[in-house]
């Protein structure tokens, strides 16, 4: 579906050693907004059809620091049977450039959601003498990410993918009862808008493998 490729210097360096003198092609360069906003689209719409908009992620294990009047208390939380909604709403985060000459293309640039949400069906957490049961729920505003796609003799791949800006993050709590309600309380009060990082490495990677999946063919 795409047809791209990472910086060509690079590429060669990678693939065929170190060039010589006039070996490096010149690229000509044109501007792919456009082409990518189609792209984007049909992969979205393709992964509507195949029912694969959402993705499970990794078990989150964090102690989160609580202070009670000066007192600080580590709250350990285990939440696990994570699912990642929301895939199918990816859009272009600025303006494309696409470099090619007659043997490669290359392609880099940003890519953005409005928002995903991350559910942890099962989740754990103590407070004291306290142990509250239920769900946690993280919706993530505005997350950017950085990618570079390749097309050339080794064919359509995605080389790079990363965090470009991890977003906004707010978090709910649905308890599984009374007590579970205070201390979802508590947990909600303390993680307040923190990023965690390993939700950050957990939501990165679920995102790559749908970019690879659908929007690199």
């Amino acid at each position: 579906m795409l047809h791209a490729l990472i910086s060509i210097s690079a590429l060669l360096l990678s693939v065929f050693g170190q060039p010589t003198n006039g070996d490096i092609p010149i690229l000509d360069c044109v501007n792919a907004s456009a082409n990518i906003d189609k792209v984007l689209d049909a992969s979205n719409e393709q992964m509507k059809r195949d029912n694969r908009n959402t993705a499970r992620v990794g078990d989150l294990v964090e102690d989160v620091t609580t202070s009670i009047l000066g007192l600080t208390i580590s709250t350990p939380v285990t939440a696990t049977e994570g699912t990642l909604s929301s895939l199918d709403t990816l859009e272009r985060a600025g303006n494309e450039t696409d470099c090619a000459d007659k043997n490669f293309k290359e392609i880099e640039g940003r890519l953005k959601f409005d928002q995903l949400v991350l559910t942890f069906k099962s989740t754990k957490a103590k407070f004291w003498f306290m142990e509250g049961e239920g769900q946690l729920i993280v919706t993530v505003k505005n997350p950017v990410f950085n990618y570079f796609i390749a097309n050339g003799t080794m064919g359509c791949r995605l080389w790079s993918f990363s965090s470009a800006n991890p977003g906004d993050f707010e978090y709910s709590v649905i308890p599984s009862g009374l007590e579970s309600r205070l201390v979802g309380y508590v947990l909600r009060l303390n993680l307040g808008h923190e990023i965690i990082e390993s939700v950050v490495t957990s939501l990165t990677d679920a995102v790559r493998s749908s970019v690879e999946a659908y929007f690199t063919k």
